[in-house]
């Protein structure tokens, strides 16, 4: 019950860094709000319709597929602009190491 919390936080944290730490874990928390509310909706009619939820499970499977997608995407984009190996005089080495 607790990890989307938890792992949110520190995601945020580690991608977007602390200047506008409040604003982006603001609004990635806002985003499981609905999905809060909608996910257990859909199950329950699912669960109706066909008698057991092996098809809840397979929307899910779906759903996380399409949400690693735009992740992988932007952790390339990252890696090509961040500079790897330049001499930058320790700038942002220090969440670098936190989370290797």
């Amino acid at each position: 019950f607790g990890a989307p919390s938890t792992v949110s936080a520190a995601l945020v944290k580690k991608n977007f860094g602390e200047k506008y730490y409040p604003q982006n874990l603001s609004a990635v928390v806002l985003v499981l709000i609905p999905g809060s509310l909608i996910g257990p909706t859909i199950a329950a009619g699912v669960y109706q319709q066909r008698g057991n939820y092996s098809m809840v499970y397979l929307i899910l499977l779906a759903l996380v597929t399409m949400a690693f997608l735009p992740a992988l995407i932007f952790k390339g984009i990252g890696r090509r602009h961040s500079g790897a190996g330049s001499n930058n005089g320790g700038e942002g080495k220090g969440k670098q190491e936190v989370w290797s």
